[in-house]
């Protein structure tokens, strides 16, 4: 309406200022563009400036959200499908949980007449630029089975990243319920110098809450059980730190060796949690 009727600011100001003081009318202008609401709706310039009575930026669901719009998927295909296109509703409704997670990619993103296919945002950008581009040929020859058997050799290791960010997902819900070891006041991932071993370093995420303690985590989607090296390592990253507690996290999609549970067990600050665990625990 906006972009076909120029005048519109201009009409809903005067209308605005003549009715606000006796009518009923509870008025909510949307858009999608960013730039424009903020120029044309929010800016010093444009004829609506100051008289918003309220202002939201509606923003994607996280994951735990974004799971309650399906019954069918299973967990970890769920977290497929969050990694894919992320928690924009109108992209989520794109998808079948009726049908298989290969059969829902095939459908949605390798086929080039779909409404995802030209739809790349958000997660769903991340996905498309990592996959379609470099099969972009036999998806455009209709070989959607030849080019979905190419991402899923890959799909596990893309979905370490998006494995990261439900878990920080989780974490801050943890933290809004008190139910966090410490009550952390920022968290990411952390990169950095460890200047024992002479080389760069990551921690998966990192939390701080201002008092001298701090929470490591490290975060695993393989088909692997996690064995006690992960754990020795994510203590030897931790000891780059000099706060008077540490705890040590680890997430991971299938489970633990029985070294890793032992070892863990008999440091005491260490907590070992599965994604069943999660999915679980925020039902």
């Amino acid at each position: 309406m906006a972009k076909s009727y120029k005048a519109i600011a201009s009409t809903l100001q005067v209308l605005i200022d003549k009715h606000k003081d006796t009518s009923k009318l509870f008025l909510i202008l949307c858009g999608s563009s960013m730039a424009f609401m903020e120029d044309q709706v929010l800016g010093y310039k444009s004829p609506l400036y100051g008289r918003r009575t309220s202002q939201f930026k509606i923003v994607p669901f996280e994951f735990f959200e974004s799971r309650k719009y399906f019954n069918n998927f299973s967990d970890p295909d769920m977290a497929a499908v969050y990694g894919i296109v992320g928690g924009t509703p109108q992209y989520l409704i794109q998808l079948d949980d009726r049908l298989t997670l290969e059969d829902n990619i095939k459908d949605n993103l390798l086929n080039t007449s779909s409404y995802l296919f030209g739809e790349p945002n958000n997660l769903l950008l991340r996905f498309w630029y990592r996959f379609v581009p470099s099969n972009i040929s036999i998806i455009q020859k209709g070989m959607a089975d030849l080019a979905y058997k190419s991402i899923n050799e890959q799909l596990s290791a893309y979905m370490g990243a998006v494995f990261e960010e439900i878990c920080m997902q989780y974490l801050w819900e943890l933290n809004k319920q008190g139910k966090a070891a410490i009550t952390f006041t920022d968290l990411g991932r952390w990169w950095g110098n460890d200047s024992k071993n002479k080389r760069e370093t990551e921690i998966d995420i990192m939390g701080i809450d201002g008092q001298n303690s701090a929470l490591f985590y490290e975060c695993k989607w393989t088909e692997d059980q996690v064995d006690r090296d992960v754990l020795e390592t994510l203590i030897e990253r931790s000891g780059l730190f000099h706060y008077a507690k540490n705890y040590l996290y680890i997430f991971a999609k299938i489970g633990f060796t029985k070294s890793c549970i032992d070892q863990a067990t008999k440091l005491g600050n260490v907590k070992l949690v599965t994604f069943d665990e999660i999915m679980e625990g925020t039902k």
